[in-house]
């Protein structure tokens, strides 16, 4: 991979990775870790059904692309039937709500529809521009926006208002602030193809949308399940405050892993789909593995040095509220790496291969599997508990992947590489547990 190539993945992901970052920043310094905590809760909820309802389209959408933007319109289609659920949902329980005399304007359950929504129809947008365009210019610029117009605003009130605004509040800010970027920036494509839209696509590609599309969705459940439920046990059992101690440590773990494999292996997936389509399986392999090999050779040595020098970076990022997040933040870091690693370089061959299926089963055991152990161990010691049980099931579902790929994708791997990861990672969880009170 040339590094020529690398500048403009890493200006598409990394200039709104920037602003995430300083919104964790700012409202894990302005609010109170309660109402953190509760924030992140709801973005949860958010990512989490926005997965389940708008994922599984847009990547059908991406699959049987092409120029005659057949897939696109179909993909508008269901996006219209779904946004339309959403709000009636969303009219129906305010009316229940003022029927029940109990209607609330500071429940975050609005905002929150409003955010699946927005969420769902800007990722389509995004990728319709990441996959129509070769060049990531188009792309950068409307996730640039997209981030702006989501956190800014938020990040500007909190600010301003010394972490006096609710919870309820900042979600309002967030989710109609992206509302009506997508809607400028969409009014007028949608307008264009508004006979098309209304118009019925072959019987052919809905049944493939649907075969390819739907585990898709069922497998953004379990996997949901797997990175989200945790956060629900959480305050289940701990309470808001242990929740938004982990969140913070998550959140920023998340989004420094994250936007690193999308750097890597985000931007070169369209060229992989496109060497796939024109069965040329060999340069589709060359990228892939190309991938792999700096993925393993760069981000671990990063996520090690983040976790030795654990302590600065917190004060950095949380400052008072670092004390109570360090000794937590190096072990949940690891736990997102073998997380990303997963779902955004092994998962990759279910796609490529089109066995979407075997990943929603694998996924919904995973899932199922966390959901027990998790709220077994945090019962028992409490937020190790739930970073434990999130590595176990990354390390579970990497080995099944590995081995499924030998009759489909192969997953060519460095063994000398793979060597160094292992001990390394050994290494430096046993240097973790003998200097953190875990």
């Amino acid at each position: 991979m040339r590094v020529r190539g690398l500048l403009p993945a890493i200006l598409a992901f990394g200039i709104p990775a920037s602003i995430n970052l300083l919104s964790i920043m700012v409202f894990t310094r302005q609010l109170s870790l309660n109402q953190y905590g509760e924030l992140s809760l709801a973005w949860v909820t958010i990512e989490f059904t926005c997965g389940i309802l708008y994922k599984w389209n847009k990547m059908a959408m991406m699959r049987f692309f092409d120029r005659s933007q057949k897939a696109t319109i179909i993909s508008i289609q269901f996006i219209f039937i779904v946004t339309a659920f959403l709000l009636l949902a969303m009219g129906l329980l305010r009316l229940a709500g003022a029927t029940a005399g109990v209607m609330n304007d500071n429940s975050i359950i609005y905002p929150v529809i409003i955010g699946i929504i927005a969420k769902g129809i800007a990722y389509f947008i995004q990728d319709v521009q990441r996959i129509y365009y070769e060049k990531l210019t188009r792309f950068t610029v409307v996730s640039l926006c997209c981030n702006l117009a989501y956190y800014l605003p938020a990040i500007l009130v909190t600010v301003l208002s010394h972490g006096q605004t609710s919870v309820a509040m900042i979600l309002y800010i967030q989710t109609l602030g992206l509302m009506a970027y997508i809607l400028l920036i969409s009014a007028r494509p949608v307008w264009l193809l508004r006979k098309h839209i209304v118009k019925k696509q072959t019987a052919e590609l809905y049944k493939n949308f649907s075969r390819y599309g739907v585990p898709i969705g069922l497998a953004s459940i379990a996997v949901g399940m797997f990175v989200r439920i945790d956060r629900y046990i959480i305050e289940y059992t701990l309470g808001f405050k242990q929740l938004g101690i982990y969140s913070a440590a998550f959140n920023l773990s998340n989004l420094a892993i994250t936007s690193v494999f999308s750097v890597l292996t985000i931007s070169t997936y369209p060229d992989i789909i496109r060497h796939l389509n024109a069965a040329k399986l060999q340069e589709a392999r060359a990228i892939y593995r190309q991938n792999g090999t700096i993925i393993l050779t760069l981000i671990p040595l990063s996520v090690f040095l983040c976790c030795l020098f654990n302590t600065s970076l917190c004060s950095i990022f949380f400052g008072e509220k670092a004390a109570e997040i360090t000794n937590i933040f190096p072990f949940v870091l690891l736990a997102v790496y073998l997380f990303n690693l997963r779902i955004h370089y092994f998962d990759q061959i279910f796609q490529f291969t089109k066995t979407t299926r075997v990943a929603m089963y694998l996924s919904a055991g995973m899932g199922l599997g966390h959901l027990i152990i998790s709220y077994l161990l945090s019962k028992q010691i409490g937020l190790p508990g739930i970073v434990l049980s999130n590595a176990l099931m990354s390390l579970a579902g990497i080995l099944f992947t590995y081995v499924f790929s030998f009759k489909t994708f192969r997953i060519e791997l460095n063994h000398v590489v793979v060597s160094l990861n292992s001990v390394g990672f050994v290494a430096i969880v046993i240097y973790l547990i003998s200097h953190y009170n875990i």
